[in-house]
């Protein structure tokens, strides 16, 4: 076994970031307990509700077969064939009398906990295996760090489960077809569930925040082949942060919409437009720039295209469309997407998303100084003609 560090079990930095994690699991499990209706749950079917959360993140990324397949190109239709086939198996069950949607919106809080257990399980896992790589095979980041650090932050960018799965790109999928799937199981008791009701109404603002959300959703689905080329998979460790946040996230992201659902809550009229506007922009703000970056990284020869040369090896600085004007114009869509999803309205859930946002902004202040340090004065250059981070003249 290699020794990488001579330093403590936990340092001030690690035990800020711990603390932190503590509090976001204390409030997203409350706002699930209070927010999900639930069955009761006993030591008998405890482990049926386990193993059903596996077969749910199981199919959520189709089959492991196909997983094992795509594994080594995940092709711009792997991830939408994976949602086909995952919801045809879901709705066929649910026609088929075995009541899927109901036990799966019945059991949302178990299977968020049940999810949780899955995250810690990987991260120890993958853990307890970086501890015998070679220095090479190290994230550098964690380099020097403390025991607790590593484990939160992984020690590995890519691990391979078997040396041949990539579990960053796989539970990625597992991620946002699962959303998918949690916002297709709301929009079906909505509709087929209500619609027979004389006095039944239909819930608009609960439809419109459902359409944002799930076209959100799915376009993480069918751009699930653009998240090979982005920072957090080629640069960030897979540890207990990543493993953990991508397992809980469908449960967590979709408390809103569910929430109306629930509480049969309608926006007033004016609210609407607002909220649409936010998502419309910040959508196509997130997708355009997501498709020059992604068009940037696989043809930086492209035609009219206007980068920065640095120093370092295919290391260029793009500085052409949208991100001639700012520095993360994805970022800023993600923000107004975020927005929008809250309906303008000041509730427990509706805080869920509004925590993205001092989430990117640390972030874009990390990225700018992991930049600033490989870039060097190429990174200077590069934000004396990108001035702004988010918005043009303000910040």
């Amino acid at each position: 076994m290699t020794v990488l560090e001579k330093s403590t079990i936990i340092g001030k930095e690690s035990l800020l970031l711990l603390l932190s994690i503590l509090g976001f699991l204390l409030y997203s499990l409350s706002l699930c307990v209070i927010y999900f209706e639930e069955k009761s749950i006993t030591r008998e079917n405890f482990f049926l509700i386990f193993v059903d959360c596996l077969a749910f993140f199981y199919y959520s990324a189709y089959l492991i077969v196909m997983a094992l397949f795509f594994n080594e190109n995940y092709n711009k239709t792997s991830g939408t064939f994976s949602l086909i086939i995952s919801l045809l198996v879901f709705f066929v069950l649910e026609i088929s009398g075995f009541n899927s949607v109901d036990y799966l919106l019945q059991h949302l809080v178990h299977m968020a906990v049940a999810s949780l257990v899955l995250g810690n399980l990987l991260a120890l896992w993958c853990y307890v295996r970086s501890l015998s790589l070679p220095l090479n095979e190290i994230n550098p980041k964690t380099i020097g760090k403390d025991t607790i650090y590593c484990y939160l932050m992984g020690r590995e960018v890519r691990p391979r489960l078997f040396g041949y799965l990539d579990l960053k790109m796989y539970v990625n999928r597992v991620c946002v077809v699962s959303a998918v799937l949690l916002d297709c199981a709301f929009l079906y008791r909505e509709f087929v569930r209500n619609w027979t009701l004389q006095s039944y109404v239909v819930n608009k603002s609960f439809i419109i925040i459902e359409i944002m959300h799930i076209i959100f959703c799915l376009d993480g689905v069918v751009t699930e082949y653009t998240f090979e080329y982005s920072l957090e998979t080629q640069k960030e460790g897979f540890g207990y942060i990543c493993s953990v946040g991508y397992f809980i996230y469908p449960f967590l992201i979709t408390t809103v919409p569910y929430h109306f659902l629930l509480t049969k809550t309608e926006l007033a009229t004016w609210k609407i437009p607002i909220i649409v506007f936010l998502f419309i922009v910040g959508f196509l703000l997130y997708r355009i720039a997501n498709n020059q970056k992604y068009n940037f990284k696989v043809n930086v020869l492209k035609p009219g295209v206007k980068f920065i040369p640095t120093e370092i090896k295919n290391g260029k600085l793009l500085c052409s469309g949208l991100w001639g004007f700012v520095r993360h114009p994805n970022y800023l869509g993600d923000i107004m997407m975020y927005i929008s999803f809250t309906g303008l309205t000041i509730t427990a859930p509706a805080i869920m998303p509004l925590m993205e946002i001092p989430f990117l902004i640390h972030r874009s202040i990390r990225d700018n100084k992991l930049c600033k340090e490989k870039y060097g004065y190429a990174w200077e250059k590069y934000t004396e003609k990108v001035k702004y981070i988010f918005i043009p003249r303000i910040y």
